[in-house]
C-alpha cells in the first residue's frame, strides 16, 4: 500500500471543518512530497480552483487521478463536454496524460445513458490520454449494480475505524482477485476522527454518536496512541489496498503521516464500527 495526496482543500474550504490549505502551505507540502515516496495525486472536477493552484506547483508532475460528473440534462452533448473538460484539465496542468479518470457518481453509468458514458471514458483510454478508467463510490452496494454492466480498472471507496463497509462486504478481496486497482479515502472521516470535541458547539450535530466518539477517544488515550496514528494503523490492517488517499490540514501533518506510515504496524481493533450512514457518509451531514 502506498500513500496518495488528496487535494480537496487545496485553496478551497472543504468539509464540515471548512479547513483550507493556502498556496504558501502547498509549496511547503510540495517539498515534503519530493522527499517522500508519494507518487499519486487525487483531485476532482468539482474542486474549484484546484487545477489552477496545482498548475503552479510541481505536484502536477505526480500521477494524477481526477473524478468527473456527467451532465444529466445535456446528456446528448456529454461527448463534447467530456472532451473539453479533459482537454482543459491537461492544458492547465501542462501534461499529456494522467493515471486515471473516475466517475464521481455511479448513477451516471446505470441509467439509460450509462453505457454511452462508459464508452466515452474508455475512448480516453484508447487514445492513451488516461491509463485507467474507474469509479468513486460511497457504498459497496453500488458495486453490485456497477459490476453487472462494467468492470472498472480502478475503484475508490471510503474506509476508516467507523466505516468498515468495503471490507465487510467482501469487495476488497473480490476487486483484488479481478486485478482492480483499489484506492481508499476518508481515513480521518473528513477530520472529525481527529478533531471531534464534545464540548465544542461546532459538533452539536454529532451528539447522537457522542458515546461512539467517547469510546474512540478513550481507547486512544488508554493505549497511549494518537488518533492520527490509530486511524492510519487501522488502514494498514488491510492488504488488498493499492493507495490510501490522505487529506491534510497542515504541512507538518503530512510529515507525521509519512513517519507513521513507515513505522511498524500497530493493531487497532474493529470495535468502533458504525453502520449509520448519517454519520459515515459526509454527504449526509448537511
Amino acid at each position: 500500500m502506498k500513500l496518495a495526496l488528496g487535494t480537496a482543500n487545496f485553496g478551497n474550504k472543504y468539509s464540515i471543518l471548512k479547513k483550507k490549505v493556502s498556496f504558501k502551505e502547498i509549496k511547503k507540502i510540495e517539498k515534503i512530497v519530493k522527499k517522500s515516496n508519494i507518487s499519486l495525486l487525487d483531485t476532482a472536477d468539482s474542486y474549484k480552483n484546484n487545477t489552477k493552484i496545482l498548475s503552479k506547483t510541481k505536484l502536477k508532475n505526480l500521477n494524477i487521478v481526477t473524478k468527473i460528473k456527467f451532465n444529466k440534462e445535456l446528456y446528448k452533448n456529454n461527448k463534447i463536454i467530456l472532451q473539453k473538460k479533459i482537454h482543459l484539465f491537461l492544458k492547465k496542468l501542462k501534461v499529456n496524460k494522467i493515471h486515471a479518470v473516475l466517475i464521481h457518481d455511479y448513477k451516471d453509468i446505470i441509467g439509460k445513458n450509462g453505457k454511452l458514458n462508459i464508452e466515452l471514458l474508455l475512448n480516453l483510454k484508447k487514445k492513451k490520454i488516461v491509463n485507467k478508467v474507474g469509479i468513486s463510490i460511497y457504498d459497496p452496494k453500488e458495486l453490485k449494480k456497477i459490476w453487472k454492466i462494467w468492470r472498472p480498472d480502478l475503484v475508490q471507496a471510503p474506509l476508516n475505524v467507523f466505516d468498515h463497509r468495503i471490507h465487510k462486504s467482501g469487495w476488497l478481496n473480490k476487486l483484488k482477485r479481478n486485478k482492480v486497482e483499489v484506492h481508499v479515502r476518508s481515513c480521518f472521516l473528513q477530520g472529525i476522527l481527529l478533531n471531534y470535541e464534545p464540548k465544542n458547539k461546532f459538533y452539536n450535530k454529532f451528539k447522537k454518536w457522542e458515546k461512539l466518539f467517547y469510546n474512540w477517544s478513550s481507547w486512544c488515550e488508554t493505549h497511549k496512541i494518537s488518533k492520527l496514528e490509530a486511524c492510519l494503523n487501522f488502514i494498514k490492517n488491510f492488504k488488498n489496498i493499492d493507495y490510501l488517499i490522505i487529506g491534510i490540514e497542515k504541512p507538518k501533518q503530512l510529515s507525521d503521516i509519512i513517519r507513521i506510515f513507515r513505522s511498524k504496524k500497530k493493531n487497532i481493533p474493529y470495535i468502533f464500527e458504525c453502520k449509520d450512514k448519517k454519520l459515515i457518509e459526509p454527504k449526509n451531514w448537511k
